[in-house]
């Protein structure tokens, strides 16, 4: 391919940290308190734009859990997400980080010796601006546009060694 506009030469670089925090403010209640730190930079040239871009942020966490009893504990966790995109949109400028939140809430158990695991868990997420391919321009080159996600549901899960043959 000979066209001079379409080359591309860049460079991305995501850089995170973390910390946490575990508490154990009861015998049957545990804290954990953390955040991670994101930042994300572009530079060079895609299709003929300027790629140069620089987003940070940081996304906080809290969860507690209060053991029920010894096979059984109830839990809760918010966290906030942000996430640099590396996705272009039809003008092939990069969208920016999506940002948003999950909150959790559950059961957990351990019966059977711990030899049976369970747990039920609530959750709701959002996030804005998460990439969608949106389609390809004249060149077959895919563009995203950035939508609006929630997302809510349950999980259930069995797993485990419950007789010495199931």
């Amino acid at each position: 391919f000979d066209d001079s506009t379409r080359w591309s030469s860049f460079e991305d670089n995501r850089q995170s940290v973390y910390a946490a925090a575990r508490l154990n403010l009861a015998d049957p209640f545990k804290l954990i308190i953390g955040a991670s730190a994101t930042s994300a930079e572009s530079s060079g040239i895609s299709y003929g734009q300027d790629r140069k871009r620089s987003d940070s942020g940081i996304s906080p966490y809290i969860g507690a859990v209060y053991d029920l009893s010894a096979n059984l504990s109830a839990y809760a966790s918010y966290t906030g997400i942000f996430n640099p995109q590396y996705e272009t949109d039809i003008n092939h400028q990069t969208l920016d980080p999506v940002k948003g939140n999950s909150k959790e809430i559950g059961l957990k158990g351990e019966f059977f010796d711990r030899k049976l695991n369970t747990s039920l868990a609530l959750f709701k997420a959002s996030q804005k601006n998460l990439a969608e391919s949106a389609g390809y321009d004249a060149f077959a080159t895919a563009y995203y546009r950035g939508v609006d996600s929630f997302s809510q549901g349950f999980e259930l899960d069995f797993s485990g060694q419950i007789t010495s043959r199931l």
